[in-house]
């Protein structure tokens, strides 16, 4: 089953305003990957008030998502350091 990947918006901006080229294209394949597989080895099932969220690591940057299995959707909500990605 191939899921759905919608991108948010400020998620997109983040990604283009990245310098560093091979980061950025390690997040993307990342996020391209969500779609074959929305549940990976790396991923982490949330706890807490984000308890709806996973999230896969990259680098030093976390992406967080949420998963409709139902419908085959997988909405990217926030990419961030991870110092700063659960503020």
């Amino acid at each position: 089953m191939k899921y759905k990947v919608i991108i948010n918006e400020d998620v997109t901006k983040f990604v283009e305003n990245l310098t560093n080229i091979p980061i950025k294209r390690k997040i993307a394949n990342a996020i391209i990957a969500l779609g074959n597989n929305p549940r990976p080895a790396s991923c982490k099932k949330l706890k807490g008030k984000l308890t709806d969220y996973y999230r896969i690591r990259t680098g030093n940057y976390r992406v967080l998502y949420t998963i409709a299995d139902k419908i085959l959707l997988i909405t990217v909500i926030k990419i961030a350091h991870s110092k700063d990605v659960y503020r």
